[in-house]
């Protein structure tokens, strides 16, 4: 591999991590209601949340949307 190909590659990798949105899309993982370890698929108002987050939110019935999981990954990222 030539080295402006890995510095490219490098560069890409870097950018994608810097991005917290994509992390939690795409690297973590948890435990569906059958206790199998599946991918973390953001519902839609889990990605408004990630989007939008500020220092005060405010999440009504917040179970039902599995707002508990995305707050833990943002926590943990």
């Amino acid at each position: 591999m030539s080295d402006a190909l890995a510095d490219m590659q490098a560069v890409a990798i870097a950018e994608r991590l810097a991005d917290p949105i994509w992390r939690l899309c795409n690297l973590y993982q948890i435990y569906d209601a059958k206790k199998n370890l599946v991918p973390f698929v953001p519902r839609a108002e889990q990605l408004k949340l990630f989007r939008e987050m500020h220092s005060r939110n405010f999440l009504p019935k917040a179970r039902k949307l599995g707002m508990s999981t995305a707050i833990v990954l943002i926590f943990l990222d």
